[in-house]
């Protein structure tokens, strides 16, 4: 079992002349030491890409790469992969980042969580602001948006989406905590929060 389980986002999985594939933390740098401890683990969903040179400078190569990842976090196998994990690892904690939040919350739209969850803290979810609360929804457990309003890959997705995304503006629905969350550890204000020690303190106090 392990204390918590990270969820990432899309494009975690790309090979190109500018990036590999993340390593175990699956870009939760800040969380690297408690995953050699095996106090935390990621659940990999991602689906592996290889990108050219052109390619990997390319928005439309990425937006492919985007649309093929927010069907599978929607896919019922993802789902059921993801409850078989949870029910495995039994966390106190889930962290999941971006999309990897949609994946999360579809997935309590179909299973309920193991009795063990404790808070899940979505950071810079991306998915639709005004989203209900899940069909399982429990109530014993905290819900915690981390959002970012100068995130401009969030501002971006938002356009793309036709609707502003729960990270970038908070997520609007009752029973849920909004905080602003303040990072500047990378240039990149997307993927930022998942390299500050500060978000351990927030996801796990």
């Amino acid at each position: 079992m392990s204390k918590i389980v990270l969820v990432h986002g899309f494009a975690s999985d790309i090979t190109s002349p500018f990036s590999q594939p993340e390593p175990d933390h699956s870009g939760f740098r800040a969380f690297a030491p408690l995953v050699e401890k095996e106090e935390a683990v990621s659940f990999r969903w991602a689906i592996p890409h290889t990108l050219g040179l052109i390619d990997s400078v390319s928005l439309p190569a990425f937006l492919k790469v985007y649309q093929k990842e927010k069907v599978k976090a929607g896919e019922l196998e993802t789902l059921q992969s993801f409850k078989s994990f949870l029910d495995r690892k039994q966390p106190g904690f889930i962290v999941a980042h971006s999309l990897g939040c949609e994946l999360v919350l579809n997935t309590l739209e179909k299973f309920p969580l193991p009795a063990s969850v404790k808070r899940i803290t979505f950071v810079q979810g991306d998915f639709n602001y005004d989203r209900g609360l899940p069909n399982n929804f429990d109530e014993t457990v905290e819900y915690l948006q981390l959002y970012a309003p100068w995130d401009y890959t969030l501002a971006f997705s938002s356009l793309y989406n036709r609707k502003a995304r729960a990270g970038l503006v908070g997520w609007k629905t009752k029973n849920v905590k909004n905080q602003l969350f303040l990072s500047y550890k990378h240039p990149h204000l997307h993927v930022s929060p998942m390299r500050d020690s500060n978000l351990l303190q927030v996801c796990l106090d």
